[in-house]
């Protein structure tokens, strides 16, 4: 196809259905599907225009397939559109989403140099799940990823609205850093590569993915050391004990006594005892006299016997 658009419908409440394995492209300046009252619906397969509008319709439904746009226009132009899975990609320059009305459930919308979401007359904007993603210059969601003449958008669920504040040429980014990247409350974006690819892992919850982007180059964290931490001991209180009673054990054994035990003290006999310890002794001497006497009775007693018996025999 070429100025007009590959899939062309008009009458009354026309509408198409996209599924599969179908691709409808154009390659010219036209639009890849267009109609007047046109209500149209992507299930799966592919729809891409080179210059003009992926779609541009009345009523846009996406929860599966791809729909792009390379040029300068918006890959989906509607008065409302809902995107609930598949993705819907501006590679170009326009935007990704042109609406009034536009409700995120799922799936992915991005832009690389135009809004994701455009909001007209002052259209509203929700989202509660997916993926919606734009270059930018700054950190802002609104004015980056979404461009809107008043009002704010409605975020709820596990949605994840990210802009990466590009630097421009070809820039390096450390796996697992968020370097430029910014989301919406709740969310994160990381850099990283996938089958070899390089984008940006999100999560939010449950709601988690990756989007790929050309012309980023991802390096692997530098490792890192863990310090080793010192051995503690656990020995319980018990075996603590135990312990100091075998040292204590063992000193006794091995160490030399340092007082003399009770059959050293027996052999000793007086040696080490000072004065005042031999004082409290007991004292013999004066029993001497006593023995002598009780001696002399009896060598008097003898005497006399022998004498007596003497007398008798004559």
């Amino acid at each position: 196809a070429g100025t007009y658009g590959t899939v062309c419908m008009r009458g009354t409440s026309p509408s198409i259905s996209v599924s599969d394995k179908a691709l409808i492209e154009n390659t010219g300046s036209g639009d890849a599907i267009w109609g007047n009252g046109l209500v149209v619906s992507v299930k799966g397969g592919s729809v891409s225009a080179q210059e003009g509008y992926g779609i541009r319709a009345l009523d846009v439904t996406v929860s599966g397939g791809k729909v792009t746009a390379s040029g300068g226009q918006a890959c989906l132009a509607a008065l409302s559109a809902e995107v609930t899975g598949g993705s819907v990609q501006a590679l170009g320059t326009g935007h990704a989403i042109s609406v009034q009305s536009l409700e995120v459930k799922g799936g992915t919308v991005s832009a690389k140099s135009g809004f994701a979401a455009d909001m007209a007359m002052a259209g509203s904007f929700k989202a509660s799940g997916g993926f919606v993603f734009a270059y930018g210059k700054s950190s802002e969601i609104v004015g980056n990823v979404i461009k809107m003449d008043s009002g704010a958008p409605t975020l709820s669920g596990q949605a994840v609205l990210c802009v990466w504040d590009s630097p421009g040429g070809k820039p390096v980014f450390t796996e697992g850093t968020s370097t430029n990247l910014f989301v919406n409350a709740g969310a994160s974006a990381r850099w990283g590569l996938k089958d070899g690819q390089p984008g940006i892992h999100y999560q939010r919850g449950s709601n988690q993915g990756f989007f790929v982007i050309g012309g980023v180059t991802i390096i692997e964290a530098p490792a890192t050391s863990t310090p080793t931490s010192p051995e503690t001991s656990t020995s319980s209180p018990e075996s603590s004990l135990t312990s100091q009673e075998s040292m204590i054990t063992t000193l006794t054994e091995t160490s030399p006594s340092q007082t003399p035990s009770m059959t050293e003290e027996e052999t000793q006999g007086g040696e080490g005892i000072t004065g005042d310890e031999k004082t409290e002794g007991f004292n013999c001497l004066w029993l001497l006299p006593i023995a002598l006497v009780i001696i002399a009775i009896a060598l008097g007693l003898t005497y006399f016997i022998v004498r007596r018996k003497g007398h008798e025999k004559l």
